[in-house]
């Protein structure tokens, strides 16, 4: 709009108005290694979080910690929680840091045929006795434990993938019997990844690289910032503990799969299953792959200059506009350190359904408790969201975001307006037309209530209403939307 006066000057006012295909949007999450003067990822608008970790040996240690306070009467419980007290005094370099070992009696636990079992009462387990060697090898006498598993390889009952890692692991020269093994088809995923951490122990990397990109790999489900293995006939637990193996060969081989396995792992969790020794086997690996210098980070922002120390576990979280991004600079880097960011992003189209959620939008008239999407101008609208969560979702916890159409106004008290039952109404956010719940997995025997919000009636004329989206709040991409649908409001 322009004014002009009779003298000829003229002065002007612009106002820009940016229409957007979407009311819809997603967070985004972006994780790189930090360098000094690089070009940090934000959003375009809103507010960005940048996590600023050490990615070396520091951060090893609250892992390591939490394994070295794990108590039970288990073999294997015992000797990860030792074998941890170990590795943090090795990367603790402090005098003033003490932590007692677990004191470990293998021999309650071993039988007459040389294997161990899970308690002083057990018989032997092969699988077991095989996945604590690299634990037990320098607590006992090794020969009763060679002799154990050469006798499984020698009974020819099947390929003995367990045995000849243990035996790989114990320093023994069982090429030749797993380059047999390596030639059967159709080997459980369990055996090879056995197989592949046995050809690491003999040095054999090309061939351990190998397996796990042939046989690894494709079973693998890719869902930033994590890995893990695929679920098969809804067995969450298998897929739990096999996703620890192959974190720990992941990180044996140097793969860049290691980290976001072993992610998932530490996030997550079986009520079944114990996979202390998986997770000790990662850590170790890492203890010695990760550079052990001290990580730091400075940073300019505002006219200030920020210097932080990222060592013993320790991180630093920024919050930034996102149109601000590129005044935070950063200056200087020791270490290794990492930076997350986590901004809002818009929503796309293409976006793949997660299989593990699903979902369902109705709305009714509030007074009558008619379902219809047809309302009229003095209307409350009453909108139900139901949703179930399969236990093989990737994620633990998801936002559940619905839109209202733009000729709706959701409600934030609706008592207001005179409604009494808050069923499903508690543990939600509005933010303009936007919606959102926070849920989490639930007890099959106590499916969740649908979520419930209200809204009125703003303007007549017919809308479309964007479809609901259910996003993971760790697991970015494990997204599901529903499709559109047409409200009419009458005059």
């Amino acid at each position: 709009m322009t004014a002009r006066t009779e003298s000829g000057k003229a002065d002007a006012l612009s106002r820009t108005i940016t229409v957007y295909k979407s009311y819809r949007t997603i967070e985004t999450a972006i994780q790189n290694n930090v360098t000094a003067g690089m070009k940090l990822d934000a959003g375009k608008s809103g507010i960005t979080t940048l996590i600023f970790t050490d990615a070396g040996r520091g951060s090893l240690i609250n892992a390591l910690h939490n394994l070295s306070w794990e108590y039970g009467k288990r073999l294997d419980q015992k000797l990860v929680s030792n074998y941890a007290r170990t590795l943090l005094k090795e990367l603790i370099k402090n005098d003033a840091y003490y932590i007692e070992p677990i004191e470990v009696n293998p021999s309650e636990y071993k039988n007459e045929d040389g294997g161990y079992g899970i308690l002083p009462y057990a018989g032997s387990d092969i699988s077991f006795t095989a996945l604590i060697t690299p634990l037990l090898k320098d607590v006992i006498d090794t020969a009763p434990l060679k002799m154990y598993f050469y006798n499984a390889v020698m009974s020819e009952k099947g390929v003995q993938a367990a045995a000849l890692f243990a035996l790989a692991e114990l320093g023994e020269p069982v090429l030749l019997d797993l380059n047999r093994a390596a030639q059967v088809e159709n080997l459980s995923l369990d055996e090879y990844i056995y197989l592949g951490m046995a050809y690491e122990a003999l040095g054999d990397l090309a061939k351990a690289n190998e397996i796990y990109l042939k046989r690894i790999a494709p079973e693998l489900e890719r869902k930033d910032p994590y890995i893990r293995v695929k679920v098969k006939k809804n067995d969450t637990d298998t897929s739990y503990r096999q996703t620890a193996l192959v974190a720990a060969y992941a990180a044996r081989i140097n793969s860049p799969d290691a980290s976001k396995l072993f992610s998932f792992v530490q996030n997550n969790y079986s009520k079944n299953v114990y996979v202390g020794v998986e997770k000790a086997l990662y850590l170790s690996e890492m203890a010695d792959t990760l550079p052990d210098t001290k990580a730091s980070v400075s940073y300019t922002m505002g006219g200030k200059t920020y210097d932080v120390d990222l060592s013993n576990g320790f991180c630093e979280v920024v919050k930034v506009p996102s149109i601000n991004i590129n005044d935070l600079k950063i200056t200087n880097v020791t270490g290794d350190v990492s930076v997350l960011s986590l901004f809002t992003g818009s929503f796309t189209d293409n976006v793949k359904n997660d299989s593990g959620l699903t979902l369902s939008r109705k709305y009714y008239d509030a007074a009558t408790g008619k379902e219809k999407t047809t309302f009229a101008a003095d209307d409350l609208v009453k909108v139900q969201i139901t949703y179930t969560i399969d236990k093989t979702a990737i994620d633990n916890t998801y936002e559940i975001s619905d839109y209202a159409p733009a000729g709706l106004k959701p409600l934030d008290n609706p008592w207001s307006y005179g409604v009494r039952d808050a069923l499903g109404c508690w543990y939600r956010q509005f933010d303009g037309q936007k919606v959102t719940f926070v849920v989490g997995k639930y007890d099959r025997n106590n499916p969740p209530k649908p979520l419930v919000y209200y809204a009125r009636v703003a303007s007549p004329g017919e809308y479309v209403a964007e479809g609901t989206v259910a996003q993971g709040s760790m697991v970015k991409s494990s997204i599901v939307t529903i499709n559109d649908a047409k409200i009419i409001i009458e005059p």
